[in-house]
């Protein structure tokens, strides 16, 4: 600013705004937003908490990183990423338990910040690494703990705000894309869980749509019926029935579905014309969003022999019995029953 005596210029006032801070809070928005999109493209949890390490670290005055997580079902916070501290003060620090003072530090869900003889009662283990500062800052997940970003810097000076409300920034993006992540891997585990079992069951196993008409089967639909995958696909599963029974099993669905009735009776048709004794359940459910029904196929044509072979023993037992021409009886001591064969009333 120019300075006047009697419109004689004699000095200039120059005055200094220090901008450091603010172009450390604009530089730290560039590095959360970017980290924003790399988190959104990540499908671990250990390459989404490196990110998160390598966002920290850009960050001014921050030499190391630990990020802990609470691994089920123990409960307890693991070390799972980390970077800046020595391999012996990482053998030290691998967990927490839920008795631990770190771990009710970390529950008690604000951030810390200080030196480590301020936040750590025994902070001997840190001075050796030539650590004096500390930043505990929780991750969160609608209002749960999950985990913890921790911090750590040789200087001498207390984290700025703009370093403060970095970190805290880093951490709301990181739970957010741990529960994601979390979820994804328990969908992706069910889906196999599901497709193993649909693959090796020995029931049959139908996917409809809400029609009637077959989406999936299993690989022993079209082994024991004898149709391919293609010409399974589309077709009525009425089809899979005997014709002369095909407004039966259809009754019987409905009834199922409506709660009055457990299964259904009526046997498989094979494409040769051959036919498979089934007692069948339907469900309805979900496939790929859309309403869809599940139909489970148990054969019970080796219930049904050994049933029949049951009772034509039973049958020549009560023969044998009547036609000896001795008096007997039979007492069934499980349920108390007592059998008289006819001989045995005559002689009494």
């Amino acid at each position: 600013i120019p300075v006047f005596d009697n419109n004689n210029l004699v000095g200039h006032l120059w005055q200094y705004r220090d901008v450091t801070e603010k172009k450390q809070i604009e530089r730290y928005a560039i590095l959360q937003r970017e980290l924003g999109f790399k988190l959104a493209a990540t499908s671990t949890i250990e390459q989404a908490l490196n990110l998160v390490i390598q966002a920290a670290l850009g960050i001014e005055g921050i030499q190391a990183v630990g990020i802990y997580y609470i691994q089920h079902p123990k409960e307890e916070l693991e070390l799972i990423v980390h970077q800046g501290f020595s391999p012996e003060f990482v053998s030290q620090v691998l967990s927490y338990d839920k008795k631990s003072f770190h771990y009710q530090l970390v529950q008690k869900g604000d951030p810390i910040y200080g030196f480590y003889n301020e936040v750590i009662p025994n902070s001997t283990l840190f001075a050796a690494e030539n650590l004096k500062q500390i930043g505990i800052v929780p991750i969160k997940y609608e209002g749960r703990i999950i985990g913890s970003v921790n911090v750590a810097s040789s200087s001498g000076e207390r984290f700025k705000y703009s370093v403060q409300l970095s970190l805290e920034m880093i951490s709301a993006q990181i739970g957010g894309t741990l529960a994601r992540i979390e979820m994804e891997n328990e969908l992706k585990l069910s889906q196999r869980n599901f497709q193993q079992m649909f693959e090796t069951i020995d029931d049959f196993m139908f996917i409809l749509d809400i029609e009637g008409r077959i989406i999936k089967t299993n690989p022993i639909v079209e082994r024991r019926l004898g149709y391919t995958k293609e010409e399974l696909i589309g077709m009525s599963v009425l089809q899979v029935h005997p014709p002369t029974r095909r407004d039966e099993a259809a009754d019987i669905v409905r009834e199922m579905l409506a709660d009055r009735l457990d299964v259904c009776p009526v046997p498989l048709y094979t494409k040769n014309g051959e036919l498979i004794q089934v007692e069948t359940k339907v469900v309805l459910g979900k496939w790929d969003g859309k309403d869809a029904l599940y139909g489970i196929s148990r054969d019970i044509s080796e219930r049904l022999k050994a049933e029949e072979t049951l009772m034509e023993s039973e049958a020549r037992w009560h023969f044998a019995l009547e036609g000896a021409g001795d008096g007997v009886w039979d007492w069934n001591l499980k349920t108390s029953e007592v059998y008289f064969s006819t001989q045995w009333k005559t002689m009494l």
